[in-house]
């Protein structure tokens, strides 16, 4: 990985964590003052936010780690067809 990759994954390691203890606290904060469902809906709100982010980091992984993968791909038989000689 370079130094633009690893500070890239520290980030959005550092948005996950921060996501993560959101969502004990707003949890936590819910059960214990048993607060209307406003706060659910908060929940549920941190909660999917939290897996897009989490996706996204995987998905920022798997490139960083792969960069040409999606290059040397085959091309489809379309594009052959494609390329046929006159």
């Amino acid at each position: 990985l370079t130094k633009r990759g690893e500070r890239r994954m520290a980030f959005g390691a550092r948005i996950v964590l921060t996501l993560i203890f959101a969502q004990i606290i707003v949890a936590a904060t819910m059960i214990a003052y048993q607060l209307p469902s406003v706060w659910r809906s908060l929940h549920e709100a941190v909660g999917t936010l939290l897996w897009v982010v989490a996706f996204g980091l995987a998905y920022v992984a798997r490139r960083l780690a792969h960069p040409f993968a999606v290059a040397s791909a085959a091309p489809s038989p379309a594009a052959r067809a494609a390329e046929v000689p006159a």
